[in-house]
């Protein structure tokens, strides 16, 4: 009997449609393999929808179908079978779908619930960084219940420590979603408004000049590889939503040409990140290099998109892995420790 591979993918958070597009490539990568491939798809009402892994195009992956979570437990439990979460954000890479996975007892691949639900919240994910000595950019949090119920001197007193200008990022989401930048003090109050249409919660970080440093990580076994260092040439202030996923994106991806010293640092940060944070499988690191090389890690993604054209598997084939290697890599880590 074949194994079964489940792709779970679609979902109720911002990054939907990058997870649609994540099911669709590792799709095309498992079409080498003699597995029995079976489509899961939730749909915006959080509904669950069953297909065999047969399908001829892109479009056909939204589908809908009578079959639905039930019978996804009952072939799962039942089956030899491992399951590939590829939902993005929120209700995926926040450690839920992977806690509901173990409770059936069925092998998934990549990282395990702590590390997934640590991981999307960067306050939490840089103070643990922090004990541990690894370098993150000087920050605060602001929560909607603080910002509503205290006057806006109150509110600033949480900022003194920190030079403008500002970053916001929503707490719980990925892909740049919801990301601001804040030159004065008097535009603080706007960008707090409008970050919370994203998130309960937001971190406040000072904007340094920088490049944006990106590191793929992928376990191989015992081996933790590490990729060669990558990053992307944008017109915008911040490599955006749209730079990374739209079609009309001018973003360039491309190596890193850096000192040997500043390359290593890196690369030892990034396995020390791994390794801190209780990574299984994959994770990409996304750091910030300094004009004057210091080097911070900025955010830890635990699902990064595999699309295509997507940074991850772009640094990992730069660095001599095959789509092939990539996809046992994946399988294996559903039976790791």
């Amino acid at each position: 009997m074949k194994k079964k591979i489940f792709l779970i993918y679609g979902g109720l958070s911002s990054e939907r449609e990058v997870s649609v597009e994540t099911a669709w490539t590792m799709l095309q990568w498992l079409s080498s393999f003699r597995y029995d491939l079976i489509l899961v798809h939730i749909d915006l009402k959080g509904e669950w929808h069953l297909k065999n892994g047969n399908i001829d195009s892109f479009e056909e992956l939204y589908f809908e179908s009578s079959d639905g979570l039930e019978t996804f437990v009952k072939i799962a439990r039942s089956e030899k079978a491992v399951v590939m979460p590829l939902l993005h954000g929120r209700f995926g890479e926040d450690g839920t779908i992977q806690g509901f996975l173990e409770t059936l007892g069925v092998p998934y691949i990549g990282n395990r619930v702590e590390t997934s639900a640590i991981s999307l919240n960067k306050s939490i994910t840089k103070s643990i960084l922090k004990e541990h000595g690894i370098p993150v950019v000087n920050g605060t949090t602001i929560r909607k219940q603080e910002s509503i119920f205290s006057s806006e001197d109150e509110v600033l007193k949480k900022f003194i420590a920190l030079k403008f200008p500002l970053v916001l990022k929503p707490l719980r989401e990925g892909s740049s979603v919801g990301i601001q930048y804040v030159g004065r003090e008097e535009e603080l109050k706007e960008a707090l408004m409008a970050g919370f249409k994203y998130d309960d919660e937001l971190l406040i970080e000072e904007k340094i000049e920088c490049r944006e440093i990106f590191v793929s990580i992928i376990q191989r076994g015992k081996e933790v590889f590490i990729s060669v260092l990558g990053e992307v040439t944008v017109e915008n202030d911040y490599y955006t939503y749209q730079d990374k996923y739209s079609n009309d994106s001018t973003a360039k991806k491309m190596l890193a040409s850096l000192p040997e010293k500043i390359d290593k640092e890196i690369r030892e940060l990034s396995a020390r990140v791994f390794s801190v944070l209780g990574g299984r499988g994959l994770m990409r690191v996304d750091f910030f290099l300094s004009s004057q090389n210091q080097v911070f890690v900025n955010e830890v993604n635990t699902l990064p998109s595999l699309q295509g054209s997507s940074v991850y598997p772009y640094l990992l084939k730069e660095s001599g892995l095959t789509e092939r290697d990539i996809v046992k890599a994946l399988i294996e880590s559903a039976y790791l420790e």
